[in-house]
């Protein structure tokens, strides 16, 4: 017999162009078209991901990470 698990969703986080946080964010994001800035994504995740962290991990396990940690 297998044990199921039940995950509860606790949160939402999002790093788009058009800003970075956590419901105001998601609603930005599906409000309009996104912007292309990407220079807010980088700055976004310089503050969320540390260097080291950085090294190692691709760009979308970066931002990745990044949302869990707004979520």
């Amino acid at each position: 017999m297998s044990v199921r698990q039940r995950v509860v969703i606790t949160g939402v986080g999002a790093v788009t162009a058009s800003g970075h946080g956590g419901r105001e964010a998601v609603t930005r994001a599906l409000a309009g078209p996104p912007a292309r800035d990407g220079e807010h994504i980088d700055r976004a995740l310089a503050t969320l991901v540390d260097g080291a962290e950085a090294r190692r991990l691709s760009r979308v396990s970066q931002l990745t990470l990044a949302a869990a940690r707004l979520a």
